[in-house]
């Protein structure tokens, strides 16, 4: 960044790399937690059947109860960026918008956690769980493919909001900067839509939660398994 340290140059630098390991850590937590989510899948038959829980209700419920533990990830790995550019560079530096920051890594570990489950689900409908362990890793794969390998490329257009990771990246960084100038590389900075990164958040956060109780809803046990579970 041509030598020169300053506020605004760490301030770029913690708005990149936190959007990274936050996400990063969202994935592996949606990892984690879609796996209670596979074992749970055991007993939806019986529960949608003979209780008053209904794939509704279920998928709002999961989602809720992991707001509060993605919180706790984003505010830490805030204290831990500010810390680590800290000691390397002197400068303790907050996001301008700290709640901001927040939210927005709220949302997108919320988007990693629906396409966990929408993958699992699709899987376990179409296959049981005869090999759902080749599923698990699929939300971190798709993050690398329609985030940061777009935005190592320097490639920046309206088709690409079409990302839910990639916008989300961008409202993190705002959070951080209140600049809408990506500098994932310092040659080629380009500026990004807050009202498309906006939308696109909305839309798959609306979407998932649509789909994802249409899909666990067609997820049936044989006969024999749900005899198993009673």
């Amino acid at each position: 960044m041509g030598g020169l340290i300053n506020r605004t140059v760490v301030l770029n630098a913690s708005s990149a790399m936190f959007s990274m390991i936050v996400m990063f850590a969202m994935s592996v937590a949606s990892v984690a937690i879609g796996r209670s989510f596979v074992d749970q899948s055991r007993s939806f038959g019986y529960l949608f059947k003979f209780s008053r829980l209904n794939p509704w209700a279920y998928v709002i419920q999961f989602t809720l109860a992991i707001v509060f533990p993605f919180l706790l990830i984003g505010l830490s790995f805030i204290i831990i960026t500010s810390l680590l550019f800290y000691v390397k560079f002197g400068l303790f530096v907050l996001p301008d918008n700290m709640l901001g920051a927040l939210f927005t890594s709220l949302l997108a570990g919320l988007i990693l956690f629906e396409l966990t489950v929408l993958s699992n689900g699709i899987f376990l409908r179409l296959q049981g769980r005869k090999n759902i362990n080749f599923i698990q890793f699929l939300p971190i794969f798709l993050y690398l493919a329609l985030d940061w390998s777009i935005v190592e490329t320097g490639t920046h257009g309206s088709f690409y909001y079409a990302s839910p990771f990639l916008s989300t990246t961008y409202l993190i960084t705002y959070s951080f900067t209140d600049s809408r100038t990506f500098f994932a590389d310092t040659l080629t900075p380009y500026r990004f839509s807050i009202e498309l990164s906006i939308l696109s958040g909305i839309f798959w956060i609306f979407v998932l939660l649509i789909v994802n109780p249409l899909i666990i809803e067609a997820i049936h046990l044989t006969p024999e398994g749900e005899e198993r579970v009673i």
